[in-house]
């Protein structure tokens, strides 16, 4: 069957990751590795019940791990995401990928391309442009995506653990 590919993509992505609420915490940890639970209670807008139920969930499947202590007299939780939750990340965001229609693949490569340099010898096809706009890519998601006035949270040095 000639959709199989896709079907099959779709049936693997990470149920643990694809509910909206999960989603939007390792999204804003797959940026910042480590943040707070008063931050990630601020930028995704979850109630404080709805958010310790879904980093339990993330925790119980091994993606975030989770460091409770103290600053000062108040208790402090960090959430920090695993080298398993960035890589469950980069296997739903590839099933994402597969499963969406051939032109907006096609303008997605598109937008990338025309924010990226192109090499001195011409332009890019749309077989040949991928292992140079992997090369690129970082370039473009600091200087195209986020000049475009999107912004994300600060990255949060203090948490190395």
């Amino acid at each position: 069957m000639k959709h199989m590919n896709v079907l099959n993509a779709i049936s693997e992505i990470d149920v643990a990751i694809h509910n909206p609420a999960r989603l939007k915490i390792i999204y804003l940890l797959s940026r910042n590795r480590c943040m707070d639970y008063t931050l990630l209670l601020d930028y995704t807008g979850l109630t404080s019940g709805n958010i310790t139920t879904h980093l339990n969930k993330l925790a119980q499947v091994g993606y975030i791990s989770l460091k409770k202590s103290f600053k000062g007299n108040k208790p402090n939780t960090s959430v920090k995401l695993t080298e398993l939750g960035a890589k469950a990340y980069r296997n739903w965001g590839d099933n994402i990928l597969k499963t969406l229609p051939e032109d907006t693949k096609q303008q997605l490569y598109e937008g990338i391309v025309s924010n990226i340099r192109l090499p001195k010898y011409g332009q890019l096809s749309y077989r040949d442009g991928y292992p140079y706009m992997l090369s690129e890519q970082a370039q473009y998601l600091m200087h195209g995506f986020y000049g475009k006035g999107l912004s994300l949270p600060p990255k949060e040095e203090a948490c190395v653990w």
